[in-house]
């Protein structure tokens, strides 16, 4: 969150810069909309959605939850045409339902389960996991698991 309110702070000072550079006169809005606008924009489109990110990040994988990213054109256009009235062509649907079944494979899909590995490719440290059966009973040295070379009364895994 530091680094946020620094890369925020540095941009503000950027741009008050540039804007001093390039003879902008600063005045503050003198609208209610304007600073209902600028309010909105601050509170919800950049306070909470960075809250709401980092609650994903918190219940997702970071890969996963990037393609947050990938929709905010989506909704854009949804928003646009609904609230200005713009005319959305076979190509933005087209390209939207590409966009929702990326996001769904790439975000919602659930993962494919790796079979877990077999007790004889468990290779640890003697008393360790290797040398314990599923209930945490210790296994009986003609009883290797761990297929550990070297041992005495153990299998030597040649063979």
């Amino acid at each position: 969150m530091t680094m946020n309110v620094v890369g925020m702070a540095a941009g503000a000072l950027l741009l008050l810069a540039g804007s001093a550079i390039a003879g902008d006169a600063l005045v503050l809005p003198q609208d209610g909309e304007t600073w209902a606008a600028i309010s909105y924009l601050v509170i919800a489109g950049s306070v909470g959605v960075f809250l709401l990110y980092l609650y994903v990040l918190r219940h997702w994988p970071a890969s996963r939850a990037t393609y947050a990213f990938v929709l905010i054109p989506f909704v854009t256009v949804l928003l646009s045409s609904w609230l200005d009235d713009e005319p959305v062509g076979a190509g933005l649907v087209l390209g939207g339902l590409l966009v929702l079944a990326g996001v769904y494979v790439g975000a919602l899909r659930p993962p494919e389960r790796e079979p877990a590995p077999a007790a004889s490719a468990v290779i640890g440290p003697p008393g360790g996991e290797a040398d314990r059966s599923r209930d945490g009973t210790p296994l009986s040295p003609d009883r290797d698991t761990s297929r550990r070379p070297g041992r005495p009364g153990r299998a030597t895994g040649g063979g």
